[in-house]
């Protein structure tokens, strides 16, 4: 992996924290946009994760939403 380095922090880049998460690159991407996962874009360019963030993520079980349980039977 790439080494991004931007005010002493480490920074990884979508490719990288898609490899992590085993997921498309668009996925990180999205979650960027969306602000699930912390990112910076620096003047317009790629989107650059923090390390600890997507560490602490990976750690982080995934939850599963409940409130919406589709289509009522009818």
């Amino acid at each position: 992996m790439n080494d991004h380095r931007r005010d002493d922090h480490d920074y990884l880049t979508a490719k990288e924290v898609a490899a992590m998460f085993r997921v498309a690159p668009r996925a990180a991407n999205r979650w960027a946009r969306g602000g699930l996962l912390g990112a910076v874009r620096p003047a317009g360019r790629q989107w650059l994760f923090p390390r600890s963030a997507v560490e602490a993520a990976l750690a982080t079980p995934p939850t599963v939403d409940t409130s919406d349980t589709g289509p009522a039977a009818t």
